[in-house]
């Protein structure tokens, strides 16, 4: 039963992946080595593709680069701060996400709206 579940969960996903648009990058040169479009491209493209071996060997290179990334500053006794936004916990309020600014900068990614 369960894998005939995941059999059409994974047809379902396809299904749906199928009909989106591929992201355009309207300004290269804003896009920064850190941004997730950058660091999971190869991984993006091999799905695309449907190269499946190759988008799990794609994926695996980027979670080791974060592990070793993380274990660097663990080394180094840093924090990882995010840029545009503080994250904070309390008993009485639970999770809350705060801007760090007024308007977060524009992405030079544009995506095209589904049809």
């Amino acid at each position: 039963m369960a894998s005939k579940l995941s059999f059409r969960f994974r047809n379902y996903v396809a299904f749906k992946i199928s009909g989106l648009k591929t992201p355009i990058v309207k300004d290269p040169k804003g896009i920064l080595l850190s941004e997730s479009i950058v660091i999971w491209a190869e991984v993006s493209l091999a799905i695309l593709q449907k190269c499946w071996e190759k988008a799990r060997e794609a994926k695996s290179v980027v979670e080791e680069k974060q592990r070793e990334v993380a274990k660097e500053r663990k080394l180094k006794d840093e924090n990882w701060v995010p840029k545009h936004f503080k994250v904070s916990h309390s008993k009485e309020s639970g999770w809350e996400c705060l801007l760090n600014h007024k308007l977060v900068p524009p992405t030079p990614i544009v995506v095209t709206p589904y049809h």
